[in-house]
């Protein structure tokens, strides 16, 4: 970091980011702003690399793969702090999935695995070492298929294992159109084999989160499910009917790539904004398989997550709503970095409510309620 940055401050701003990321670094941003020091997204980025060891780094990992524009700067900055000219494959991603805590969402993933395929083919480029892959595009397949076969191979779970023919045939032309050598991908295959990655995903996302089997007999998570499947051609009010706005409402549906949805079961992401009061939520849908079952442990998931900086109060009442829409009650909330867990548990008990008023209400003037007692 900048030389105005004493030891003293960096500890400072150290104890405010794991107290409360987003005040962390504000405090980073303000100081280079009273110290006319440029280069914000460098600063933040070799903060997070020489105080690794001072600083919560599930909130180092959520921060760096965070979707806003200081956020993907800042892990660009990030990644071309490693020196992986000299380095294996296996060595330059082993180092640099073990510099944060991995987050436990799939387009957060995604961000830092591509951030490490750019920098590392990148830098592969300038090296004296044999030319391996064609394009990034290539170290990022591999990546995510170093992370299955990891997975693959060292759990008792999973009774056939795969074999290095399987990891070839899984990997058939994807450098460029063409094959990796055998020689490289048997390396890689008896590298993992015997020394294996010791992944460390975050369990519990930020926002509100259900992770139940329950999500299968709920029929808001069924509806869902149908709208995403139409692309979003269907009618919101039908998916959350409980939304005061879902007129004013517009849906734009995130798909996955294959890899992703191969190893975190995701099944994509509903983003929602209400025209009319700038609010924004996002909706991300996991449904397990075999590999997410043994990373995450997970039944069927939702992770639903208020946005922006902007109309926040409305941003967390939308939130809640979407929430509320769903029988399943959430299990967990947990601070964004931009909205708090108290607030979005407060505005969901004030949507769940509402919505159980309505439904008295209803039934008593369906005449389905006399004098306290059900029909």
């Amino acid at each position: 970091m900048h030389e105005l940055f004493s030891e003293d401050i960096k500890i400072q701003i150290a104890k405010q980011f794991n107290k409360k990321p987003k005040d962390g670094i504000n405090a980073i941003i303000r100081f280079c702003d009273e110290n006319g020091i440029e280069n914000v997204d460098k600063q933040i980025a070799e903060f997070f690399i020489e105080q690794k060891e001072n600083l919560d780094l599930e909130a180092v990992g959520d921060y760096l793969s965070g979707e806003n524009i200081l956020n993907q700067k800042v892990l660009k900055a990030f990644t071309q702090q490693f020196n992986f000219q000299n380095k294996t494959f296996t060595e330059g991603l082993r180092e640099f999935l073990f510099s944060h805590k991995l987050p436990g969402e799939a387009q957060k993933i995604d961000r830092l695995v591509q951030s490490f395929s750019d920098i590392y083919y990148g830098q592969q480029q300038e090296s004296a070492h044999e030319q391996i892959f064609s394009d990034a595009d290539a170290v990022y397949v591999l990546a995510f298929q170093t992370i299955m076969l990891n997975t693959d191979l060292h759990n008792s779970a999973i009774k056939d294992h795969m074999s290095i023919d399987s990891l070839k045939q899984n990997l058939r032309g994807v450098n460029g159109g063409e094959n990796f050598p055998d020689e490289f991908l048997l390396g890689l295959y008896e590298e993992i084999k015997e020394n294996p990655f010791e992944f460390n995903f975050t369990k519990i996302s930020p926002g509100i989160q259900m992770n139940t089997s329950l999500l299968d007999y709920d029929q808001t998570f069924k509806s869902l499910k149908t709208f995403m499947n139409e692309a979003g051609n269907g009618q919101l009010k039908n998916v959350f009917p409980n939304i005061s706005n879902a007129d004013s409402l517009e849906a734009q549906v995130d798909k996955p790539r294959s890899l992703l949805a191969n190893l975190m079961g995701y099944n994509g992401t509903l983003n929602l904004t209400d025209k009319e009061t700038g609010a924004k939520c996002s909706v991300q849908i996991y449904e397990p398989n075999i590999f997410s079952k043994i990373l995450f442990n997970d039944k069927p998931k939702i992770i639903i997550q208020p946005l922006g900086d902007e109309n926040q109060d409305h941003s967390l009442k939308l939130a809640a709503q979407v929430e509320a829409s769903f029988r399943t009650p959430p299990e967990t909330f947990k601070s964004t970095y931009g909205y708090e867990a108290d607030s979005m548990e407060k505005e969901y008990r004030i949507s769940k409510s509402a919505i159980i008023s309505k439904s008295h209400v209803s039934n008593i003037e369906s005449g389905q309620i006399t004098s306290g007692k059900t029909r």
